[in-house]
């Protein structure tokens, strides 16, 4: 059978639920937008050091079953993650939940980390005062300052709430973000939805950190 970082991670926080909820971290930092996933979000923080903790874990377990060797490739791929996340100023689990969104949509992950880098920098040249980008944000009635507070998964829904509020068309749809960089078919899918393919994700891996 192949394994893949992905699905270790995957089952090794499936199969030790009583590891993963004694190591638990919970952080219910709340943002202004983030309405009734907060809870959920604040869970996601702390989810890149507890995989990493089950990892550690349960590697002498595994090694008989032949897989040893990829747990240590799981926890590279965790660390790499946290890094990227901290880059793009979100958490690991945030990123995670829009990568896990995403694919619903035939998103890649490199195409999905470019869109938090894109929708980053709208809000940094929004906040100093760029007419173009603070229009943007205007035009959809959002506060870039509120925004700006939000890990990555939390302000790509509340845009696409906000588009969904509004009752865009595909047309206006793919042309506001299309101004972001990120007009492509399937994005402005995701987004249309109002985000619900993101509420999805957060629950799935909501699952993976608590078990329940």
């Amino acid at each position: 059978m192949a394994y893949t970082a992905g699905s270790i991670l995957y089952n090794i926080a499936v199969n030790t639920q009583q590891l993963v909820n004694a190591t638990r971290t919970v952080s219910t930092s709340t943002a202004q937008m983030a309405g009734g996933f907060n809870t959920v979000s604040g869970s996601m923080q702390s989810m890149g050091s507890v995989l990493t903790k089950v990892a550690i874990g349960v590697g002498t377990a595994l090694a008989g079953m032949g897989i040893a060797a990829r747990i240590g490739e799981a926890m590279d791929y965790i660390d790499v993650q946290q890094k990227l996340a901290r880059q793009l100023d979100t958490t690991y689990g945030s990123l995670q939940v829009l990568i896990k969104a995403g694919k619903e949509y035939g998103i890649g992950a490199d195409e999905m980390t470019d869109a938090v880098k894109d929708l980053n920098e709208k809000l940094g040249e929004a906040s100093y005062g760029v007419a173009e980008a603070k229009k943007f944000f205007d035009d959809l009635g959002l506060s870039v300052q509120e925004l700006e507070q939000m890990n990555a998964d939390e302000k790509f829904k509340a845009i696409a709430m906000r588009m969904k509020e509004l009752g865009l068309s595909t047309e206006q749809a793919s042309a506001y973000l299309a101004e972001m960089g990120i007009g492509t078919k399937e994005m402005v899918l995701m987004m249309q939805d109002g985000g619900s393919a993101i509420d999805n994700a957060r629950k799935k891996m909501e699952v993976i950190v608590t078990g329940k």
